[in-house]
This record gives structure tokens, C-alpha cells and sequence, in this order.
């Protein structure tokens, strides 16, 4: 079987301080981590209206892990996985807000050599849908720099 490998890459996670983001998303990212199949330079920006720094959100990370991934923890693998996380509080529908995380981005993209590819999961309601992606294509986010990608993904179960 030929699998493609996975590219560098910044994953912002709107709605990171979430249920689904706690039970669903930073576990698989884990497990991904764990078995090898995340890139070399992949880092996730978390971000929400809570207003928290990035080791609270570590900390929160790390206890969704705990409590709902099927395998135990690795201390040491954590700690690496961990030094990936990072997180912005905002609102998300404040342009000042999408400066600031875009601001962050650029940081990180730097920091981390992810290549400007960019991949924005909604894990949110369904009611910032709209001021999320306008605010995404206004400050220039949702934009493709250099060789690199973006993509946005909406993550809500249809009916709700």
C-alpha cells in the first residue's frame, strides 16, 4: 500500500476549549502523534472564547487524553506532543480578535517551518459558521501564502 505522507502543517482548531474538541479531536491527534503518523513539523492553535494560556490548555488536553483515549498515556511522548499545542483566546466575530490570531499563525509558521499550510477546523456552533470564514478570508488567513495550502473544515453533525 503507497501512503502519501502527511505535509507540515498548522491546524487551528476553533472551538478548541470544547466537548467535542476535549472527548474527540486532541485524542486522535494523540493517537496520530503516538503511532507515527502526524508530519515532522504539525503544531495546533486552539482557539476559543476561554480565556486560557497555552499550558491550561495543555493541561486540558491532556486530561481529555487521560480520561478518553483507549490507551494509556506516554509520559514522554506526551511531553513532545504537548510542546506542539498552543493556544488564543478570542471572539469570533472581532477582526481585532483574527489580527491578533493571525498575528499567531504567522508566529508559529515561523517557529515550527510548517510550510504557510494551513488547515482551520470549525468545531463550533453552527451560528459562527459565517463570521468565522468572513473573518478568515478579510484578515487574509484563508488566503494561500507561498507554496503553501489552506483548507477549512466544518466539523458539525447535520440536524443540530
Amino acid at each position: 500500500m503507497d501512503l502519501r505522507k502527511a505535509e507540515s502543517a498548522l491546524l487551528v482548531v476553533f472551538g478548541a476549549s470544547g466537548d467535542l474538541a476535549k472527548r474527540k479531536l486532541i485524542p486522535a491527534l494523540y493517537a496520530l502523534y503516538e503511532q507515527g503518523l502526524l508530519p515532522p513539523n504539525f503544531v495546533v492553535l486552539g482557539y476559543a472564547r476561554t480565556d486560557y494560556t497555552d499550558e491550561e490548555f495543555r493541561r486540558l488536553a491532556y486530561e481529555g487524553i487521560r480520561e478518553y483515549s483507549s490507551e494509556d498515556v506516554d509520559d514522554k511522548k506526551w511531553q513532545t506532543f504537548a510542546s506542539l499545542l498552543y493556544y488564543q483566546a478570542g471572539s469570533y466575530d472581532s477582526r481585532e480578535s483574527f489580527e491578533t490570531l493571525s498575528a499567531r499563525v504567522d508566529e508559529l509558521d515561523h517557529q515550527h517551518d510548517t510550510k504557510n499550510n494551513h488547515l482551520f477546523y470549525l468545531s463550533t456552533p453552527p451560528t459562527v459558521f459565517e463570521p468565522i470564514t468572513t473573518l478568515l478570508s478579510e484578515t487574509g488567513m484563508a488566503k494561500e501564502k507561498g507554496d503553501g495550502w489552506t483548507r477549512v473544515i466544518i466539523e458539525k453533525p447535520f440536524g443540530h
